[in-house]
């Protein structure tokens, strides 16, 4: 787990057809997020994004 003071910022396009939000959840020390977008037809899918 990261200190509480620490910051991360992690910049991507989200998913194609993420229309109604991408939602980042979590990120590890070695920077890999996880989190899930909402598709156009309101559907939730879950994501891994690897550095």
């Amino acid at each position: 787990m990261l200190p509480a003071r620490s910051r991360w910022q992690v910049h991507w396009t989200g998913p194609s057809g993420s229309d109604l939000g991408t939602f980042p959840d979590s990120i590890n020390e070695a920077g890999v997020v996880t989190g899930h977008f909402i598709d156009a037809q309101g559907f939730n899918h879950g994501f891994l994004r690897k550095p």
